[in-house]
């Protein structure tokens, strides 16, 4: 009898308390995916990225790509023993990919109606190698705005005097003329930022690397040799206040020349221009010449005996015998010259 009714147990299956169970359960599941729209089997790409200032970004902030949204910020990381950075790490959609080595990213205000701020993704270059998911950008590839907490800091009560001299100067280069001095100031600025930009670009030489680290070498060993006397530092800028006062007491006559300093541009450009197009040549003429003054040190060395010898043979007491034995023949020259002359004629 009793295993008769064990049999028709099984016959039933599941009870309706369990069958209510995994329906509730996967009426929920099925809810939780709509609303969300998150996949829990799936493994989103993740990217990390060290900022020296987060700035308020916070999780689920947008991270956009050229203006498209294309993840959210999952988490923010403050890093130990500094102030105001972190780490943030970001899951990405299949749309944002690929992301490559060289890529940058930068945090962006949002609108005025959007509040808060996002992260700004440039992906990089193609030829770059591309980046595995959880892979950190360093802070030499990120970058955040500067808040007006920042600068009002940074204007310290020296640089705020400085920035009001500067503008009184402004003011006063543009007074009397009003807005129409400021619209000339304008047209003239182009020119003014191209050539600025010219310089800029020659500063940077023409192998980044190397020219900066001769740069650097250079500053070392000029900033050493100031450091080892510091009697000539001081007289250094002793001398630059002088200077610089003395600038101040003509600024009447500085005045004056700024017009024509800009006529002086006028006819020194194409004098510079052509300056320019021989420095072609005389870099050429330059690195033909390294050997010659590479093999100058032997040829001097050699040569440094015979010069020897003949500062000998120019001492005083060597021309004094020269000359006295000159002064005893220079007459019988003369005779023999004179009496020369009808034998040749």
């Amino acid at each position: 009898m009793a295993g008769r009714k064990k049999k028709r147990a099984d016959q039933r299956g599941m009870t309706p308390f369990v069958a209510g169970l995994i329906t509730v359960g996967l009426l929920t599941f099925a809810v939780f995916m709509a609303f969300t729209k998150a996949n829990p089997f799936a493994r989103p790409y993740q990217l990390k990225a060290a900022f020296v200032s987060a700035n308020n970004i916070k999780p689920n902030s947008p991270v956009r790509i050229a203006g498209v949204e294309v993840g959210k910020v999952k988490k923010v990381e403050a890093v130990d023993g500094t102030k105001g950075a972190a780490t943030i790490t970001m899951e990405l959609k299949d749309s944002a990919l690929p992301i490559h080595e060289d890529a940058t990213l930068k945090v962006r205000p949002r609108v005025f109606l959007e509040g808060n701020f996002f992260v700004d993704i440039k992906p990089g270059s193609p030829s770059a190698d591309t980046l595995d998911s959880g892979k950190t950008i360093p802070t030499t590839q990120t970058a955040a705005p500067v808040q007006f907490g920042d600068v009002l800091t940074a204007l310290q009560s020296d640089t705020r005097a400085d920035l009001q001299v500067f503008l009184k100067e402004y003011s006063k280069g543009l007074e009397g003329k009003g807005a129409e001095g400021f619209n000339e100031a304008l047209r003239t600025g182009p020119k003014a930022f191209s050539s600025t930009a010219v310089a800029t670009d020659a500063l940077l030489g023409q192998e980044p690397s190397k020219d900066l680290q001769r740069v650097f070498r250079g500053q070392a060993r000029t900033f050493a040799a100031l450091n080892a006397d510091e009697n000539a530092l001081k007289g250094l800028v002793t001398n630059f206040n002088t200077v610089a006062g003395a600038f101040a007491s003509e600024d009447a006559a500085l005045e004056r020349s700024i017009p024509a300093l800009d006529r002086t541009l006028r006819v020194g450009s194409p004098a510079l221009a052509s300056l320019n197009s021989a420095l072609p040549t005389l870099r050429v003429f330059s690195r033909e010449a390294l050997p010659g003054v590479r093999s100058s040190g032997p040829t001097l060395e050699a040569s440094l005996p015979f010069i020897r010898q003949a500062r000998l043979l120019v001492r005083p007491s060597e021309l004094r015998g020269t000359a006295r034995q000159l002064r005893l023949q220079i007459p019988n020259f003369v005779t023999l010259s004179n009496r020369s002359v009808p034998l040749l004629g």
